[in-house]
């Protein structure tokens, strides 16, 4: 950075085990972490302002420039302005869609305590099936998130990161699939008025439909 006339810092972490960059960007500070996006994608070290990048790594803050800018950060110029929070899955939805590693929810909605935890909760959700399912394309985990305090007249903003990795699922062998889909339709004669049985997965079954 230095060579190129970008200001720029190294930061060490409290602990001393773990260093970045501090970079300066038309007058504005931003955290640089490349050692912690390598094979990771997203950017969910790349341009974080102190507040995003506290909630990663703690250091002397009294020593270094505070970084409290998010024009140059990727998920922030990838944001979704959000005004139901019922709207919240259908953003995580469309980011993946699009394939994008790093965006903001910037809810125009009142966001409270409760809001926050629901928010969270079916970000967790959505991350469990991710974790569960490998699918070609799309992420196999929600690497992070972060809550950021109001921002530009947003209730408040939410960064998000996606993890894609590089594993691609292993092809299942034609006669090893007709036999598992032997041995399901078996199990499901047998107990499907019970249970929905796989080889795979189990699920309750009450009488007044799918339970879970």
């Amino acid at each position: 950075m230095q060579m190129l006339d970008i200001p720029c810092m190294v930061v060490h972490n409290n602990e001393l085990y773990h260093s970045w960059n501090l970079v300066q960007l038309d007058g504005h500070w931003y955290h640089v972490d490349v050692y912690a996006d390598v094979g990771e994608g997203g950017y969910a070290a790349f341009n974080l302002p102190d507040a995003i990048r506290l909630q990663q790594q703690t250091w002397d803050t009294s020593f270094f420039p505070a970084a409290d800018a998010l024009t140059y950060n990727v998920a922030w110029r990838n944001r979704q302005d959000v005004s139901d929070v019922y709207t919240v899955p259908d953003a995580l939805r469309k980011a993946m869609d699009d394939g994008t590693g790093a965006f903001a929810l910037a809810f125009t909605c009142p966001v409270d305590g409760g809001t926050q935890e629901l928010v969270e909760q079916m970000i967790a959700s959505v991350n469990q099936a991710l974790m569960q399912y490998t699918l070609p394309d799309l992420p196999d985990m929600i690497r992070e998130w972060n809550w950021m305090p109001e921002q530009d007249g947003y209730e408040a903003v939410l960064t998000v990161f996606y993890h894609y990795g590089e594993d691609t699922p292993e092809e299942t062998d034609p006669s090893e699939e007709a036999v598992r889909k032997q041995a399901d339709e078996a199990l499901q004669n047998a107990f499907g008025d019970l249970f929905y049985l796989s080889l795979y997965d189990s699920y309750y079954w009450d009488y007044e439909g799918y339970a879970g």
